[in-house]
């Protein structure tokens, strides 16, 4: 199986270099058979959509944002926090999922690029994530974006 994260890039390049590209994900699926599973935004749908060829060979889902009731996003957390080098255990407890759920829009992968930012954040200071850690961590990426 091929799987290409970030399909939506491909909207930033002009209409020729996503021709070829476009070209070749049709030449590997004809020629190798085997799998292709594409991620991206809206905008990675709207590339496929628009080519007849892919379209047919593409099943687009949505994937949905987590909720509260979901058990999963907690699980998440714990896993992706036994792979992070910080001294202290972080106490994951609802205040923390909140922080969470609030600066990431219930977005996986906002989710686990702020979880990263705020360990490396931690290793500086508390060597453990916190709510507080976390919110400072977001304010200081949404500055940082807007100027």
């Amino acid at each position: 199986m091929l799987i290409i994260d970030e399909l939506q890039r491909l909207s930033k390049l002009g209409p020729y270099e996503q021709a070829i590209i476009m070209d070749a994900l049709r030449y590997i699926s004809n020629q190798l058979h085997i799998s292709i599973a594409g991620f991206g935004s809206n905008e990675a749908k709207g590339l496929i959509e628009g080519d007849l060829h892919l379209k047919e060979r593409f099943e687009v889902v949505a994937l949905p944002g987590w909720t509260r009731k979901d058990r999963w996003p907690l699980e998440v957390v714990f896993q992706r926090l036994a792979y992070m080098p910080l001294r202290k255990p972080t106490d994951v407890n609802r205040e923390l999922m909140e922080m969470l759920e609030r600066h990431s829009g219930r977005n996986l992968g906002r989710l686990l690029s702020l979880l990263e930012r705020s360990a490396v954040a931690a290793v500086d200071k508390e060597e453990c994530l916190s709510a507080d850690l976390v919110e400072a961590v977001a304010v200081r990426r949404r500055r940082a974006e807007v100027g």
